[in-house]
């Protein structure tokens, strides 16, 4: 160990706040209050060789390197090694250290744990320590107050810089559109301090409507769809596309600012279609010139204003009571008019332009 004896006649600072002052530049990790003899033990941060310290007491500093053991590193102050500080204002302060690292100070009768406190933290907001009347003495240190009861010698060490919970992150303001337009346009789109977004779509599948209700709730990719059964009946399922919610404006600013938004209008688009027995992807198309149906899986596919209507209906080679098969219907639907909006569409160039698929698996009630 290197001892280090500071002349004081050379500052005018008082023995106690010079050695507040010590600071070590690589150390990570401080004894919040330090005086006393004791030790410390914490693990050994990663890609470490040694772990170093530097302990003051009134006007000697004292450094030196602590014992590891595997991944544990460790070392006593006490008057053996002359690292126990018999006066207030010591510091102690360690390199080399994860988190999680913790010391201890031996009274005359009894011993105080307390943590390791990072360097970065000593900077926070302390909270005053409730006092306990003349019964306990309180000795404030870096971060935490040394507490000693009088009629029994018992001692503590209570951090006072408290965690502070996690901030959620301030919501983005994507670009979006605004209520506040014209009469003839009421809605208004937003282009100045918001978040452009990746311009990728997503492709909206919408189930039957409900029976009582006539409205039609999201199906998320891969979910099931009941044939009808019996004679006549049919039901059907609508895809289209839209953003994916990461902001964009029209380019156009005349027009339907809500394009591609939801509670909007859909991004102009083609569609085709295809079934399989298998997973979703290839398969056999589904004819959309005029409706016609596919009659031998009991679908056919629409795709008028932007919109692909697949209709389902009953079918015996499917699900009757000899037969329950399922079916994955695909839809993948391309952008017509990619720089309608700001970014404009994303497609992909290995699935052959396609801005976007998705899938539902048509089974038997």
């Amino acid at each position: 160990m290197k001892y280090i004896r500071v002349a004081l006649a050379l500052c005018a600072l008082p023995a106690p706040a010079f050695a507040q002052n010590v600071s070590c530049q690589a150390c990570d990790h401080v004894a919040p209050y330090f005086r006393g003899s004791g030790g410390f033990i914490g693990t050994v941060a990663e890609g470490v060789d040694e772990v170093t310290f530097v302990a003051s007491c009134n006007s000697v500093t004292t450094t030196g390197e602590a014992n590891i053991h595997g991944a544990t590193a460790s070392q006593l102050f006490n008057l053996g090694n002359g690292l126990a500080c018999d006066q207030e204002g010591g510091s102690l302060e360690i390199a080399g250290l994860e988190d999680g690292g913790w010391y201890w100070i031996t009274d005359e009768t009894n011993s105080a744990v307390g943590p390791l406190l990072r360097a970065d933290v000593l900077g926070n907001e302390t909270t005053p320590v409730t006092s306990a009347g003349d019964g306990v003495t309180m000795s404030e240190g870096r971060g935490a107050v040394f507490l000693k009861e009088l009629s029994t010698g018992r001692v503590g060490i209570l951090p006072n810089i408290l965690p502070v919970p996690e901030v959620d992150p301030e919501p983005v303001n994507v670009c979006d559109y605004t209520g506040a337009g014209t009469t003839a346009s009421p809605y208004r789109r937003e282009t100045s301090n918001c978040a452009m977004g990746d311009g990728k779509p997503v492709l909206r599948v919408l189930g039957p409507e409900g029976l009582y209700t006539g409205e039609r709730s999201p199906i998320p990719a891969g979910g099931q769809v009941l044939r009808p059964v019996g004679a006549g009946g049919s039901v059907d399922v609508k895809f289209d596309l839209w953003g994916n919610g990461t902001g964009h404006f029209t380019t156009a600013e005349t027009g339907d600012a809500r394009l591609g938004h939801s509670g909007g209008t859909p991004l102009t688009a083609t569609f085709t279609g295809t079934y399989s027995s298998g997973g979703a992807g290839g398969g056999t198309d589904i004819d959309a010139a005029g409706g016609v149906s596919e009659t031998a899986a009991g679908l056919s596919i629409d795709t008028a204003d932007d919109v692909a209507t697949v209709t389902i209906t009953p079918n015996e080679t499917y699900c009757s009571e000899d037969n329950d098969h399922s079916l994955t219907v695909t839809v993948t639907a391309d952008a017509t008019a990619p720089d309608q909006v700001t970014p404009g569409i994303v497609e992909n160039p290995p699935a052959n332009d396609e801005a976007a698929t998705s899938s539902v698996l048509v089974v038997c009630p």
